[in-house]
């Protein structure tokens, strides 16, 4: 008997232009009234997951950054719409303006608070730092995951604009990023602990992507494995960390077994949530690793995957 029902978002309950569709958001409602939990589990950070969960009251709580932290949301918890997102939504992509995304002591009012945090599995301070610092030498698009936010360095904005990344990608990193100088150096000096980095690569005109393989090695070199959770990105965290991992933890905590869990994903760092889970369902436009290591694949994120099961799970339990 399913009593857990845990969502990877981003190409799974998301369209690939990062919106939610109704269908999905009615499945999720209508699953809570029948009595199912729900939980998200993302690569994201928590102001980032909010963006969607602010239309999903249903689910109270979210695992982020594939599984170094796990949130409880408060009730009537909207994230606060910062001024440059006011301003500048209407105007697309190529309005945007790093000014409107710095670190000020006015911004940094206007940062949203994280939920409550329950478990974090950040990086050793004295791993994440000095790896931070060889991987700032490659021309690379670096982002530390901490605080429930992310930040990244100002020097990554231009590169970043030059990616060749679809749009709505594009521009939800860029709206959801704080911008420092000397990312490192700040994150040293503010004693914050690095919950996950996600690194992205300028591509090298022949299908691939300058720098990745020196990220690579640098990774290796600290014992990491890196999984993929975007369009040609890399993200690392703590090797012990996996949203497998931390989903049985908070289904331990809520008396929940294994069998009684069934997981959606897409991307690499789903694998081993769908592994853990007593039911893996792997969305139509996983990769080819993902479907192989899931029970079962599902019509895709576009066709609204998630709520077709859903919608099968709640059919197969009222019968």
């Amino acid at each position: 008997m399913v009593r857990l029902i845990a969502l990877d978002m981003d190409g799974t309950l998301l369209r690939d232009n990062k919106t939610l569709p109704e269908v999905n958001r009615r499945a999720v409602a209508d699953a809570v009234r029948a009595g199912f939990q729900v939980i998200a589990v993302t690569g994201r950070h928590y102001a980032g997951a909010m963006r969607v969960l602010k239309d999903l009251p249903e689910i109270r709580h979210v695992i982020t950054c594939n599984g170094a932290a796990l949130y409880e949301i408060p009730e009537n918890s909207v994230p606060a719409q910062d001024q440059a997102e006011e301003t500048s939504a209407a105007s697309g992509l190529a309005q945007l303006k790093l000014a409107d995304y710095m670190l000020t002591p006015e911004s940094l009012k206007r940062i949203p608070r994280a939920g409550n945090l329950l478990t974090e599995y950040p990086f050793e301070d004295e791993v994440i730092y000095p790896m931070m610092r060889k991987l700032g030498n490659l021309n690379i698009i670096v982002d530390a995951f901490c605080n429930g936010q992310a930040y990244a360095d100002v020097r990554s904005w231009q590169l970043f604009m030059e990616l060749d990344i679809p749009e709505p990608v594009k521009e939800y990193i860029l709206r959801s990023r704080v911008y420092v100088d000397h990312l490192t150096d700040y994150l040293m000096e503010q004693k914050i602990h690095v919950h996950k980095l996600t690194i992205n690569f300028p591509g090298d005109g022949h299908g691939g992507y300058l720098g990745r393989e020196k990220t690579e090695a640098i990774a290796k070199e600290y014992g990491l494995a890196p999984v993929s959770g975007g369009v040609g990105n890399m993200e690392l965290t703590r090797l012990d960390v996996t949203k497998g991992r931390m989903l049985l933890e908070f289904a331990e905590h809520a008396d929940i077994r294994r069998e009684e869990i069934m997981a959606f994903g897409d991307s690499g760092n789903d694998i081993a949530m769908l592994q853990a889970a007593g039911i893996g369902i792997a969305m139509g436009n996983a990769s080819p690793d993902v479907k192989r290591a899931a029970d079962r694949v599902a019509k895709s994120n576009e066709e609204g995957g998630v709520a077709v099961e859903i919608r099968n799970l709640i059919r197969d339990y009222a019968s």
